[in-house]
């Protein structure tokens, strides 16, 4: 692996594929340790967010089965595949270079003007080359609270890729 001050994104991504790709315990525990160690210096180092950082560490975790080597390899697969979420949406931190006042103001335009976009979606006639026909876009209703906020989860994602479906419970 790179020295930590050669490391990217990418290449923590590549290295974190390439753990995923293997399958013998003594080999794969090895890789994990070491990468899960760089990607945490890496995000301190680059000064992500506490949270980021946090995150890093809680996906991070992985219990070793003492009695099945197959379950631990399956957990330290988990615990990567944790991880390359969290490095995959690193490269679409915008929100970190906003501030609060900022992210606000866009949010209530967001907010503000979504009518617009719902009518230029789904009601606005296609342009004639596009692959979307009316009727399909017709077939999309906005019938409840859960539809308004899948439309604007999906909008407010583009400008602060870090924020969170409300979790079921």
């Amino acid at each position: 692996m790179d020295t930590i001050d050669s490391i990217t994104n990418d290449k923590l991504i590549q290295y974190g594929h390439a753990i995923l790709g293997q399958n013998e315990y003594n080999e794969i525990s090895k890789a994990y340790v070491e990468w899960k160690n760089i990607v945490q210096i890496y995000v301190v180092k680059n000064g992500f967010s506490k949270e980021i950082q946090n995150e890093v560490k809680v996906k991070g975790h992985f219990i070793a089965n003492e009695f099945s080597e197959a379950e631990s390899i399956k957990n330290i697969k988990t615990a990567t595949e944790g991880i390359l979420r969290i490095l995959e949406n690193l490269d679409m931190k915008v929100s970190d270079d906003l501030s609060e006042e900022t992210a606000k103001l866009i949010i209530e335009r967001i907010l503000s003007h979504v009518n617009i976009y719902l009518k230029s979606m789904y009601y606005d006639r296609p342009h004639k080359k596009s692959t979307f026909s009316e009727e399909i876009l017709h077939q999309i209703k906005i019938e409840n609270e859960y539809d308004v906020q899948h439309v604007l989860y999906s909008l407010l994602r583009t400008v602060f890729p870090e924020i969170r479906k409300e979790v079921n419970g």
